[in-house]
């Protein structure tokens, strides 16, 4: 790849983000993106200064409000991390995005020897009624899991289930989808799962059986971007939204951005 592409993908400051699609009349907003620890396009958040972090954020915040969402699920996002400059950062997102209810999930809880909080974050306009994280596995640092946060809107019981999958074995993934699908199983309301799943919907890998067995619908993006993942020239789509029976998707669309190697994904939809 020539010099001067990379240097275009990493070092140029994230570009102003898009106005986001009108919303469906009537509809519910939700929306998930993995902001990568708030580095944007930058190989690593090590080597991002306090300021382009903050100026990121802000982005990031922005692009929150402008996407006018009841909810939006983000993953990889540090409440206090040291490589982050321990930058609370789903409070600095809701707070520009003006979204009040903030609910935190960490995947990583390592306090010492240098902090590494991190995980899943979910910013809303309504208070949720119960919020509950789950993380995979036993380890401090570094773990994946999903936050679970039950709502009630217009009289009627939502639970979002903000996702974040192992990035590296199908066969992992299959054994932490299994975790959610009991969880989706023990629910008699509407219900949606959304996050970066590490996985396409191809027949026989973990996400196309997790929706089968779980009976989910899955939010297809209509004309425009379809991908949600973008490194390196390859394109993949890795982040989902999937609806119970009792959700209706109206609209879907993929924001094209630079804001994360991730793209910010967001559905309308009705409660039945």
């Amino acid at each position: 790849m020539p010099l001067a592409r990379i240097r275009r993908a990493f070092l140029r400051p994230p570009a102003l983000p898009p106005v986001a699609p009108e919303r469906a009349p009537g509809a519910l907003r939700a929306a998930t993106f993995n902001i990568a620890h708030g580095r944007a396009r930058w190989v690593s958040q090590l080597v991002v200064s306090r300021g382009r972090l903050e100026q990121h954020l802000d982005a990031i915040g922005t692009l929150a409000q402008r996407l006018d969402a009841d909810f939006v699920a983000l993953q990889e996002t540090d409440t206090d991390a040291a490589w982050t400059s321990r930058i609370d950062q789903p409070r600095h997102v809701g707070v520009a995005a003006d979204l009040q209810h903030i609910y935190r999930g960490h995947n990583s809880e390592m306090l010492r020897p240098w902090p590494l909080v991190y995980g899943n974050a979910t910013l809303s306009r309504h208070e949720a009624r119960r919020s509950e994280a789950v993380k995979f596995g036993r380890g401090r640092v570094g773990g994946k899991g999903f936050l679970q946060t039950e709502f009630e809107v217009d009289g009627a019981v939502l639970t979002l289930l903000n996702v974040h999958l192992d990035p590296l074995s199908d066969r992992r993934r299959r054994r932490q989808l299994e975790h959610v699908r009991r969880v989706v199983d023990d629910l008699d309301h509407a219900t949606i799962v959304l996050g970066d799943f590490n996985s396409d919907l191809r027949v026989g890998r973990s996400l196309h059986a997790f929706a089968e067995h779980a009976g989910l619908c899955v939010a297809t993006p209509g004309a425009g971007t379809q991908h949600t993942f973008e490194k390196l020239g390859r394109r993949r789509r890795l982040d989902f939204i999937l609806g119970s029976r009792q959700v209706e998707f109206v609209a879907t669309h993929v924001l094209p951005e630079r804001l994360s190697d991730h793209l910010p994904l967001l559905a309308d939809f009705q409660l039945r």
